[in-house]
């Protein structure tokens, strides 16, 4: 409707205007980029110059710098080290370049770097697709063994392990030094959601290396995953959601596993920009692990969520993510366990320091073992922090 009253009204400021805000929340900046600058030719309104700039330098190439740290409640640590630079294709693809040096540590020592090719694309407003190609180069890692003289640990059968690798007691924990190995990895997602309602679909398909400790590092431990998520809205704020995953892990000198998820539960949107959630899920394996991953033969667990974006009019933007419920997982060849508490929080803070650049930091804890795949026992906690600095280059 505005694009056809504009092209008639061409002296019409405040349309022209409000076209650049729907054509940029449509991720179509070039276009927005147009009706901005038609309408600051026009009115020279201050506001409409201030969007025009936060096109542009959302539409430039931009430089990212990252660091990352993590470290869990078995003494594992995980840092990274990493840049990125992307660039518009088109008006509505970007292509990403990204490299980064990754290092875990604890009983063990794990070192790779990675690489990847990455590009999306918002053909609608209502639809985008991306994805990323690139491989990773681990390197050769020294010789280590270690006495079989833990206590059980859960999710790996009931065998123990050595403390602070996160792994049972037969592990695979390498007792030679690993020759330097290439994996290839990636990922695609199609993510549809139509404007105005709550309707969502959202597939995606990816190949990662599972890095959180040293041990699966050094066992190579691949995840190829592919999952899908569905929003079904029933009334205006309040929707049903549903989601299901398959995996499959593979580790050096073990046998495939296969991983299946399942989620469901009810959503509700308290404000345009916050929602709450009642979800339940359930993990189940093949059969257990000794390379390192938390592996049960079921795991189950119920959370209440919540999700905001809290925005300044500065321009800052605070992200909370949390949840808390209980949680039980069966061992193979065990009785079904205890529910038992768990949380999770994740938090995120950007902050502008100019069109196109700008600072964010965030902090990522959790108790959960369905939160991650490294989890060691039912006492193992998680928390990670990132800080990324963003420039555009114009």
């Amino acid at each position: 409707m505005l694009e056809k009253w504009t092209a008639l009204h061409a002296d019409d400021a405040e349309a022209l205007r409000e076209l650049g805000d729907q054509r940029r929340r449509a991720g179509r900046i070039m276009e927005a980029i147009a009706a901005y600058g038609l309408s600051v030719a026009l009115d020279g309104n201050p506001g409409t110059l201030r969007r025009l700039d936060a096109a542009r330098g959302t539409h430039a190439p931009a430089v990212e710098l990252s660091a990352n740290g993590a470290g869990d409640s078995d003494g594992n640590r995980a840092y990274r080290f990493g840049a990125s630079i992307n660039a518009p294709v088109t008006d509505r693809a970007r292509m990403t370049l990204s490299a980064g040096r990754n290092q875990s540590s604890g009983l063990l020592e794990g070192l790779y770097y990675d690489g990847t090719i990455g590009l999306a694309v918002r053909p609608l407003s209502s639809f985008r697709i991306e994805g990323a190609a690139g491989a990773v180069h681990i390197t050769k890692n020294p010789p280590v063994g270690f006495p079989n003289t833990a206590q059980p640990a859960p999710g790996n059968g009931g065998r123990g392990a050595p403390a602070g690798t996160g792994a049972s007691a037969g592990t695979g924990v390498q007792t030679e030094a690993s020759s330097a190995t290439n994996l290839g990895v990636g990922f695609v997602r199609a993510l549809w959601k139509q404007p105005g309602t709550a309707a969502l679909v959202d597939l995606r398909a990816s190949r990662v290396l599972l890095d959180a400790t040293p041990l699966l590092v050094v066992n190579q431990v691949v995840r190829n995953e592919i999952a899908a998520r569905v929003d079904v809205p029933v009334t205006r704020r309040v929707r049903l959601r549903g989601s299901a995953r398959t995996a499959s892990y593979a580790a050096s000198g073990e046998s495939s596993n296969r991983r299946v998820s399942l989620l469901g539960g009810i959503a509700a949107s308290v404000t345009a920009a916050t929602e709450v959630a009642a979800i339940f899920q359930q993990v189940a394996f093949d059969h257990p692990t000794t390379s390192g991953y938390f592996a049960p033969r079921v795991a189950q667990a119920a959370e209440l969520a919540t999700y905001a974006e809290l925005e300044s009019e500065g321009g800052q933007l605070l992200i909370v993510d949390a949840g808390a419920g209980g949680h039980r997982f069966t061992e193979f060849g065990q009785s079904v366990g205890k529910w038992k508490p768990v949380f999770r929080a994740m938090t995120q803070l950007m902050i502008p320091l100019r069109p196109g650049s700008e600072v964010r930091m965030g902090v990522d804890t959790y108790n959960s073992q369905l939160a991650g795949d490294a989890a060691a026992g039912a006492s193992w906690r998680y928390a990670s922090a990132f800080l990324s600095l963003r420039f555009a280059l114009r």
